[in-house]
């Protein structure tokens, strides 16, 4: 009880106790009664153990168990000093493995994850690579496991990372903050509605068209903007451009999630003389808690910001237009922001820059699909294709109070809902009074 243990060492990936003789000869006889010769020469040479679909890293497991008890029971009854010193260094021996055996379970659930080549994920590698510094290849340099090349990185490459993040970031926003106040603007136009020197909300004015339907005889004011409603070709043209205007967003959506749960994942460093690079120089293994969390309000958290401004700002200008060819050309020029963050990287990174990106790899667990206990594959075969196109559809569907139909039941105080009603009916009626809307057509 007067000796203090060693320290055990925290385990490391890819380490391997080294090789030595029975140090002491009680400990290898009992073993050898307990467990046969065989155990006893594994356990001298500090074999590692990966666990199988056998079951056989569980029982090495237990026998490890076994033997730290064992142990302890000798160092309680020796007296000898050099017995007890060899015990005591066994001991600390036996801590390593299993440590070390823990790190490769874990090595099996676990695989290597691209990043993916934008702004976010160059200011990730950035930062990472300024906050490790070289303490990586000094660690697997010194435990001769240096596989790789290894950067000292100097400042301006973070400099760099930054202004890229700022700049991408800001025009991104700046476009898009534009493009929502142009569809506000449109769409608060159409909140009240002059007539005859009243003032009417959308969706009193909607209720009024439809009741015109069979006689006629609308306002001339209320005729000419229902004529301007008609210059659409057809009221599924909406529905064309906003599927495909979800079907460029929900990727980005999913790219954010994705980013948040392998930032989320990955492990913690509890130890300063831990790497956080693999020896490869090209995987992070490992984060400390501060630059996890930092990592996280700058790149998820941003993103995730962005995304929810540019869908909504896409929907409410592509409905508040009115002519077909406006709405085809638009929804092209809208994918145009969301593909900023990496026009930004390809025009003011270096060729090596961004061969550094491509080349990084985050070590996390693979992502688990819903369902993936009991069916597996149902997912990826089908299911999590129908899971997003009906989320697009629900999105559609809610935006524009199922193409109008909502109005019919309440006023839900929405400019789109009540816009696509108001369509709906000026539709009807310039079918039935073709000839006067013909008269105030654009």
């Amino acid at each position: 009880a007067a000796l203090p243990l060693p320290a055990p060492r925290r385990a490391l990936r890819g380490v391997r106790v080294r090789a030595h003789r029975c140090a002491v000869p009680k400990c290898c006889s009992m073993f050898e009664s307990l467990w046969g010769s065989s155990a006893s020469a594994k356990y001298n040479r500090g074999a590692r153990v990966i666990p199988d679909e056998g079951g056989r890293g569980g029982v090495e497991a237990f026998r490890m168990q076994r033997q730290r008890a064992q142990l302890h029971e000798l160092l309680s009854n020796s007296q000898d000093k050099k017995d007890i010193h060899d015990i005591v260094e066994r001991l600390a021996e036996l801590e390593t493995q299993s440590l070390i055996e823990e790190e490769e379970r874990k090595g099996y659930e676990k695989a290597h994850v691209d990043v993916e080549e934008d702004s976010y994920s160059h200011l990730l590698l950035r930062l990472v690579q300024w906050w490790d510094g070289s303490h990586s290849a000094h660690f697997w340099l010194q435990h001769g496991q240096f596989k790789g090349r290894f950067r000292t990185e100097p400042v301006t490459a973070l400099v760099h990372a930054i202004l890229l993040f700022v700049v991408g970031g800001v025009i991104q926003l700046s476009l898009t903050v534009l493009m929502y106040l142009n569809g506000q603007a449109y769409m608060n136009r159409w909140r009240t509605f002059a007539v005859d020197g009243r003032h009417l909300k959308l969706h009193t004015l909607a209720w009024a068209v439809r009741n015109a339907i069979q006689e006629g005889g609308l306002p001339d004011d209320v005729v000419k903007e229902c004529a301007g409603t008609q210059q659409m070709y057809a009221q599924w043209v909406y529905w064309i451009v906003l599927m495909l205007w979800l079907a460029k967003m929900i990727p980005e959506f999913r790219s954010t999630w994705l980013i948040f749960r392998n930032l989320w994942n990955l492990d913690v460093r509890q130890d300063n003389a831990l790497p956080m690079f693999d020896n490869d120089g090209k995987t992070i293994l490992r984060m400390d808690k501060v630059l996890r969390w930092l990592l996280l309000a700058l790149i998820p958290t941003v993103r995730c910001i962005v995304a929810v401004l540019i869908t909504g700002a896409g929907i409410n200008f592509l409905l508040s237009l009115e002519k077909t060819g406006e709405v085809i050309t638009k929804i092209f020029a809208l994918q145009f922001i969301t593909e900023i963050d990496n026009m930004v990287l390809k025009a003011f990174t270096s060729q090596g820059g961004r061969q550094q990106l491509q080349e990084t790899r985050l070590f996390v667990p693979p992502e688990r699909t819903p369902f993936a206990t009991s069916y597996p594959d149902l997912w990826n075969n089908g299911l999590g294709g129908i899971t997003f196109m009906s989320a697009a559809v629900g999105i559609i569907l809610t935006t524009t109070g199922f193409c109008g139909q909502i109005g019919l039941i309440m006023d839900v105080e929405s400019p789109s809902v009540n816009l696509m009603f108001l369509r709906w009916q000026c539709a009807s009626y310039c079918s039935a009074h073709p000839a006067e809307c013909a008269h105030w057509a654009p």
